[in-house]
């Protein structure tokens, strides 16, 4: 009688929740536990309002880690900017194309996914190193996130692994630790251990460059012509607001989002839509979150705080 009187609140208690909620759990197969779902339901109510009222020109959705806190990088997040303005660039474009992607020249690896890791900085570094992979072997490979990680939380100062770190920690290292293939040391998210040994074969960074507002950068303006030059740039933007953590399609604006940076992701790409021109951004969040794991951001407008910080490869070996 006991179990029939639990059975019974509990098939009660589930259908407490609104129809979203229970729409919500199976799209995306999802197994609570009573205690899992309330929790999940008080993350994603706030987000679902947010989503109804939304009426600007971005797609939202609830994706499938919806339901969690995001990790976000801690050293990306604690960097002082010293200055909040949104400039209006004027950028020469002589010589340069009208659009631009990566993704048609064969040099970008197919979108993953760091889940409850905070090793953002460790993926779009990565995605840099792999473009100059590409360049001196002609083959597209994927590189060790995870090497980056463990090693960049063993061997360099205040880099922390899933806990956070900047792009600029992976170049410092590779200046003196081969970064090999993915296939020798796999993303596990989570934090492991530095291998004793280097890889056999690997890349290493000869020069970097590191850009911010704190040294007055002005990384948009230079963007698209780092871009054709060094490949896929990796930069810090402010994931916090929902219109970015719930992007499903279309242009990020500057409006849409803060300039707090807590995110690193890697510009692949412009183009422009109607009047509006856009950078093409890839991300670590998986091929279901925007689109296909990529966004578009307003180009121009310091939008998601994009100048504020950047560091990228400009020189390697492949040894």
């Amino acid at each position: 009688m006991i179990r029939i009187l639990i059975l019974f609140l509990c098939f009660m208690f589930a259908f407490a929740y609104p129809p979203w909620f229970h729409k919500y759990i199976e799209e995306h197969d999802k197994k609570y536990t009573v205690e899992e779902m309330i929790k999940a339901y008080n993350i994603l109510k706030p987000k679902y309002d947010h989503i109804q009222k939304n009426k600007g020109g971005l797609h939202l959705r609830l994706h499938k880690n919806s339901d969690t806190i995001r990790k976000t990088s801690r050293r990306l997040h604690e960097m002082k900017k010293r200055s909040q303005t949104t400039p209006n660039v004027k950028k020469k474009t002589l010589g340069l194309p009208l659009k631009f992607d990566w993704r048609f020249h064969g040099t970008v690896t197919d979108v993953e996914e760091q889940g409850d890791c905070g090793g953002c900085y460790c993926f779009a570094a990565i995605h840099n190193l792999e473009h100059w992979w590409k360049k001196a072997t002609g083959n597209l490979t994927k590189l060790s996130v995870q090497e980056c990680l463990d090693c960049t939380n063993k061997k360099i100062k205040y880099s922390d692994g899933c806990g956070g770190g900047l792009m600029e920690d992976l170049y410092k290292l590779a200046q003196h630790w081969k970064i090999g293939e993915a296939v020798e040391d796999p993303f596990a998210m989570r934090n492991k251990v530095c291998p004793h040994h280097q890889p056999a074969s690997g890349i290493r960074v000869k020069s970097y460059r590191v850009m911010s507002d704190q040294s007055h950068s002005q990384i948009e303006r230079h963007l698209a012509h780092n871009l054709l030059k060094y490949g896929p740039i990796p930069v810090g933007v402010d994931s916090r607001s929902y219109n970015f953590e719930l992007y499903r399609h279309g242009i990020i604006k500057a409006r849409d989002c803060g300039k707090q940076i807590d995110h690193a992701v890697t510009v692949v790409g412009y183009g422009i839509e109607k009047k509006t021109r856009y950078w093409i951004i890839k991300n670590s969040w998986g091929k279901s979150w925007g689109e296909g794991g990529y966004f578009r951001l307003e180009r121009d407008h310091n939008a998601c705080g994009i100048n504020s910080y950047s560091s990228f490869a400009t020189a390697v070996e492949v040894v």
